[in-house]
């Protein structure tokens, strides 16, 4: 019966390695711009995904905080006179 070998270890090795240790003893030496090359091309997104929609502007919360300090300011001047 065969079993799958798995990731037991990994290390870094150098500036731009990695030591990689296999459950079945063996091991493996990678420079970083190897595996890169192996990674899958992908496709930039042209808009935002649905799942994440963008946070709220900050411009129109900064503006309704102004707009609570300017009304309250003149409540506080109407309660003084």
């Amino acid at each position: 019966m065969q079993t799958s070998i798995e990731i037991d270890h990994v290390e870094k090795d150098g500036k731009d390695g990695i030591q990689v240790t296999f459950s079945d003893g063996t091991q493996a030496g990678y420079l970083v711009g190897e595996l890169l090359e192996l990674r899958p091309k992908r496709k930039a997104l042209t808009g935002p995904a649905k799942a994440n929609p963008p946070p709220p502007a900050r411009a129109s919360t900064q503006a309704s905080a102004a707009r609570r300090r300017a009304t309250h300011g003149k409540a506080n001047q109407a309660d003084k006179e």
